[in-house]
């Protein structure tokens, strides 16, 4: 009986142990520093002006002994300009977790690429009264809509003979913010082809990216028998990505009678028939040339023999004094 009852209170003073020693706190954890930045998202640009995007990022310090001012500062890999409020702040002295939320203005630059995600990243740093220096950072991707544009080339001309093929390019430029596809269709096709002019072109999309041109061959071919004069071709090329883009494209094309002899088209004469005109003034002009040179000669000829008969009366009328 005894032995049970010294074993209860044995059990009894164990338990009053822990209740009758001092409570000590935890041990703090290693200083530092450290930033995380909200999703911003997807931004709008403007193809002319900036705007303005407002974010946010939180700073938090840890266990930084004897306290110290933490540096808050942020940039792009696109080289855009943000700027950070408030870029410092206090950290007291003993503070074992201190957190601060930092507003970030950032500035979309007009017609920034919709093409790759942009990533902001925000770094802090803090320094204590002993010289250490902490360091933090955290990043976020921001992507930019897309807005789309397109600009041809200026007004082409071109001449192209009867019977012959010229090829005539058009340049396309990408005036979006994005990759872009395009289409080109010829307006007055039907209209050509009554004049005997046929045009072979690509009307499929061509691709190409923020502020880049891409070619388009056009070849014009002209009939032996078309109409000879000008007339234009009417383009139109389109924004795949918003068929609301478009721009227009004239190509003025002058047709000429063929040099290569055979009808001259459009009931006006062949060529062959002022060539003959031409070749006929020629030969009549050197037949003239010839006769006037025959008419010189003849005339010298003739001054010659004048000339020695006199030479022979003087002569014999100088001999005859002698006798």
């Amino acid at each position: 009986m005894r032995a049970k009852v010294l074993t209860l209170t044995l059990l009894l003073l164990l338990s009053l142990v822990p209740l009758a020693l001092p409570t000590v706190p935890a041990p703090p954890g290693f200083p530092s520093i450290s930033v995380e930045v909200d999703d911003v998202g997807e931004v709008e640009t403007d193809p002319v002006e900036f705007n303005h995007v407002m974010g946010k990022a939180t700073v938090t310090v840890e266990n930084i002994p004897l306290g110290g001012t933490a540096i808050v500062n942020a940039s792009t890999n696109s080289g855009w300009m943000v700027t950070v409020s408030p870029s410092e702040f206090d950290v007291p002295q003993g503070t074992t977790g201190h957190e601060k939320r930092i507003t970030l203005d950032i500035r979309v630059p007009a017609g920034a690429s919709a093409e790759n995600p942009v990533e902001l990243t925000v770094f802090a740093n803090i320094t204590n009264a002993l010289g250490i220096e902490y360091f933090g950072d955290g990043f976020v991707n921001i992507t930019v809509e897309q807005y789309y544009g397109v600009r041809t080339s200026a007004n082409g001309t071109m001449a192209v003979e009867q019977g012959k093929n010229l090829t005539h390019q058009i340049r396309i430029t990408n005036t979006g913010n994005g990759m872009d596809n395009f289409t080109v269709q010829l307006n007055n096709e039907a209209t050509l082809a009554t004049k005997g002019l046929e045009l072979e072109y690509d009307e499929a999309a061509f691709e190409a990216g923020k502020d880049r041109m891409v070619p388009i061959k056009v070849v014009v071919s002209a009939a032996d028998t078309a109409v000879v004069g000008t007339v234009e071709a009417l383009f139109t090329v389109r924004s795949k990505g918003d068929n609301t883009k478009f721009d227009t494209y004239k190509l003025t094309i002058t047709v000429r009678k063929s040099t290569s002899g055979g009808n001259g088209g459009n009931g006006d004469p062949i060529d062959g028939d002022e060539e003959t005109s031409d070749r006929g003034l020629y030969i009549a002009g050197a037949i003239l040339g010839v006769i006037v040179v025959l008419m010189i000669v003849f005339f010298m000829k003739v001054k010659r023999r004048v000339d020695e008969t006199e030479a022979g009366d003087e002569d014999h009328v100088v001999g005859g004094r002698k006798d």
